[in-house]
């Protein structure tokens, strides 16, 4: 066991109690050292400043050192894993989690680089895949990230980075599969915090003659971008952003008219949440919707739809009964609802969209293959007030907690004892029943969810109820 205030394997700590954990890891980061092992596993903590231990004659270092031979380093952590998979021709897996600006998206496009000039020392020369890695970086990093309270670039979707080798370890290709995109904050952020910052690039990016095509403004013309209190980032230039933007599109084949398109439907998002719903009557029904026809102009202009077309999306809803269509006029609020659902699903179509085009470019036609895989997930939040969407990612971060326990922990010491090696039991909480109050059927929460949607009469307060009756 190590006295030593600056261990770089908490395991070999003498006393493992959670002060002597935090006293290291505090001596260490003071002294300048961000990276510190737990076995296998790799704690970073987020220096919130560049460092100059990223330069590719480092990393040159670490290529084909075993693990524990160089200092506590993220490229020891991808090392392991591509010589692991070369060597027994074995896919291999990285789990990057922490909280919101703990520094996961860095982590895993730090890990990325490194493997693909890994792999490149094998090749002798730079791969494509490693054109269509870098270039998806700029388009994510717009149409995935926002600032939030916590992180000026915070992603705000999960993703699954699958890089791909041939037996001698040459990368071959990549592909990348998103989750839970945060389609909330396109409707509506918290005091001080930002939408994607693709739309913010969009309005000071765009040329004039865009803008006018467009009928872009200001971001504070728009209620989806100047209802939080914050508008700009500090030290961040919208429209060199923007320009990286469309490189980056260029690099995976959306051409110049392809973005054209995208960004129109961009404009027509914006123009959807000035949309005005109001409040209006007939003989019939009181406090029903009615449409400021002026403010649906661009909107129909932008997406190709017809005026009548589109108000009657907002403010009828046609329900069949015996055979028989009936249309119903929606109240001002339910009107509300569609117009901003109308938008989210926009956005998440052309997030869709752009995955798929990345991939489609970084494919490879190789049906044997052996991969790296990344997973890289927002973090687990507690606000005063959580969206569904982060109680989805809530939920995530504990299923990882699960496997963490029971790969890390549990099946350890089981190994230890099948090896008869003396070792205290390690006791951890077991987070199985947070995790069958949310996912067991048929009475957990996200089945009890599903039942009442399939109620046409349902409401949040039934809801509400059927959760207090059977959890209460």
């Amino acid at each position: 066991m190590v006295d030593s205030p600056l261990v770089e394997d908490l395991l070999s700590l003498k006393t493992s109690n959670e002060e002597e954990v935090i006293s290291s890891l505090r001596t260490r980061f003071q002294n300048g050292f961000i990276y510190t092992y737990v076995g296998s596993i790799l704690l970073s903590i987020n220096p919130y400043s560049n460092l100059p231990i990223y330069t590719p004659k480092i990393a040159r270092d670490y290529h084909g050192k075993t693990f524990g031979e160089l200092p506590a380093h993220i490229f020891a952590i991808a090392e392991e894993a591509y010589s692991s998979m070369v060597a027994n021709s074995q896919n291999q897996s990285i789990i990057v989690s922490g909280e919101d600006g703990a520094g996961k998206t860095e982590a895993t496009k730090v890990m990325m680089q490194y493997l693909t000039l890994r792999a490149n020392s094998n090749l002798g020369r730079r791969s494509t895949t490693d054109d269509v890695i870098f270039a998806a970086d700029p388009i994510f990093g717009a149409f995935g990230n926002a600032k939030t309270i916590s992180n000026d670039n915070s992603s705000r979707f999960g993703k699954h980075v699958q890089l791909r080798f041939d037996k001698k370890g040459i990368m071959i290709g990549a592909r990348i599969t998103e989750y839970l995109l945060e389609k909330s904050r396109i409707v509506c952020q918290a005091p001080s915090e930002r939408n994607y910052h693709i739309f913010y690039q969009l309005c000071a990016g765009v040329t004039p003659e865009q803008k006018k095509s467009f009928q872009l403004s200001q971001p504070s013309d728009f209620r989806y971008l100047n209802t939080s209190g914050c508008e700009s980032i500090l030290g961040v230039q919208e429209d060199k952003q923007f320009e990286y933007l469309k490189q980056g599109m260029t690099l995976v084949g959306i051409g110049s008219d392809l973005q054209e398109y995208i960004f129109c439907i961009l404009s027509g998002i914006l123009h959807i949440g000035n949309v005005l719903i109001q409040n209006s009557s007939t003989t019939y029904h009181d406090h029903i919707s009615a449409v400021d026809v002026k403010s649906i102009q661009p909107v129909v202009c932008l997406l190709g739809l017809t005026q009548e077309q589109f108000i009657e999306t907002l403010t009828i809803r046609v329900s069949t009964i015996r055979g028989e269509k009936l249309r119903i006029p929606l109240k001002p609020e339910e009107a509300e609802d569609i117009r901003d659902s109308i938008a989210k699903l926009l956005y998440e179509l052309v997030f869709h969209w752009l995955v798929d085009r990345i991939n489609q470019f970084g494919n490879t036609d190789q049906k044997e293959f052996i991969s790296l895989g990344m997973l890289d997930i927002f973090g687990f939040e507690n606000f005063p007030i959580n969206s569904f969407e982060q109680f989805c990612i809530n939920f995530a971060n504990e299923k990882l907690q699960h496997l963490f326990n029971q790969h890390i922990v549990a099946l350890e010491q089981e190994e230890y004892t099948k090896e008869e090696i003396l070792c205290p039991l390690i006791h951890f909480r077991d987070n199985e029943p947070c995790l069958s109050l949310i996912e067991k059927r048929p009475l957990g929460i996200l089945s009890l969810l599903d039942e009442e949607c399939r109620f046409p009469q349902a409401t949040d307060l039934s809801f509400t109820e059927k959760l207090h009756k059977n959890h209460a």
